[in-house]
């Protein structure tokens, strides 16, 4: 790995370790075993097909400590299929981007392992806050509306896996919902929700959004944090351009 590679974020809110992705296509039947070696200690993670760079605990295979005092580290795997693909990816813990490793396959069949390119991360911001004004929620529990909330509306450009976390002080919560929210029926569009995803108390969700599609983020506390009030920011990261407005009450 060099300065120049990519960034991804395990776990948490922050994406900040170097890492890289490599490819690997297998054409035959059989068992296959890769190795993974450094000279540093790595974090070592295998997919099959696909993986987002903003979860990578998501369609996750394998994880493993790639330690240079250890001996190399394997992952076998039997292909009752043919043209698989597998990607590795390889994070520096330590934030140091000088760190080697080296990847070798062993199986019956010739593979091709190619770098994969990943698009550049894009940020935005967005940054309001919980009041006295603010509508009120139950949490989808049919219990007293007692939860100020903020609801976003969010469109992209173009598919694809983007990340949606807050900042604040309070103890938040996320709703995602897909085309429209009603607070009378809130499970009915949901798409996910998370709290504590991050650090101090910031949620985050991680989803595959669709272009064309209208989303709903609903900001607010933790059911533990009645008519809670205070600044918030929202923070989304994805690869393609997107647009985030407040929308009304519901």
């Amino acid at each position: 790995m060099t300065a120049n590679s990519h960034k991804c974020g395990s776990t948490g809110c922050s994406i900040d370790c170097y890492c890289e992705a490599v490819q690997i296509d297998v054409f035959g039947w059989g068992d296959y075993t890769i190795f993974i070696n450094s000279t540093a200690s790595l974090d070592g993670y295998i997919y099959e097909n696909n993986f987002t760079i903003f979860d990578l605990r998501r369609n996750l295979l394998s994880k493993e400590i790639i330690n240079s005092c250890d001996e190399p580290y394997q992952f076998r795997v039997d292909r009752q299929k043919m043209n698989t693909s597998f990607i590795v990816v390889v994070t520096s813990k330590f934030r140091n981007p000088q760190d080697e490793y080296t990847i070798v396959v062993n199986g019956p069949n010739v593979v091709v392992m190619k770098h994969i390119d990943i698009p550049a991360i894009i940020r935005w911001n967005y940054t309001s806050s919980l009041n006295d004004t603010s509508p009120l929620h139950d949490h989808h529990n049919c219990a007293l509306l007692a939860y100020y909330y903020e609801a976003i509306e969010i469109n992209v450009t173009q598919s694809g896996y983007y990340t949606l976390s807050s900042i604040t002080n309070l103890d938040s919560y996320g709703y995602l919902y897909k085309d429209y929210f009603t607070s009378f029926n809130p499970e009915e569009t949901s798409v996910n929700y998370n709290t504590d995803g991050c650090q101090d108390g910031n949620f985050k969700i991680t989803e595959y959004l669709q272009s064309n599609t209208t989303y709903i983020l609903i900001v607010t506390t933790h059911m533990m944090e009645k008519f809670a009030q205070g600044p918030f920011s929202v923070i989304i990261r994805g690869h393609h351009n997107i647009t985030m407005k407040r929308t009304g009450r519901f």
